[in-house]
């Protein structure tokens, strides 16, 4: 089952497994980025959190540390107790949207495992 608030992509996103922390009423909770974009990321977790709500996010991603302000825009329930967060960035500086941008970039332009095989 999915809750979902209006989940408009306007970012081309790329897959990852990116260790985070999430910072939600005073707790941080240990995530795993699985893709990313310039305007927000998915993440797994066991821990239960629901669509509007906001938290912080931190992260590294080339050679940045990113502390983000997110709002879940979309959950999906999976095998207990792991669901998978769609979020959005509240802000974004141009300067953390362009390292952003390349980290997306890059992953897209790579070559994707066994292509040289087929």
């Amino acid at each position: 089952m999915a809750e979902q608030i209006d989940n408009k992509r306007d970012y081309f996103r790329a897959s990852t497994n990116l260790s985070a922390v999430v910072r939600s009423k005073g707790k941080k909770h240990d995530v795993n980025i699985i893709d990313i974009s310039a305007g927000g990321l998915k993440f797994e977790s066991d821990v239960a959190f629901f669509a509007g709500e906001t938290f912080t996010i931190d992260f590294s991603l080339l050679d940045t540390e990113f502390s983000k302000p997110c709002r879940i825009v979309h959950v999906t329930h999976k095998d207990p107790p792991l669901n998978t967060y769609g979020c959005s960035f509240e802000y974004v500086k141009d300067a953390d949207l362009k390292k952003l941008n390349s980290f997306v970039f890059a992953a897209q332009a790579a070559p994707s495992p066994g292509a040289a095989e087929q």
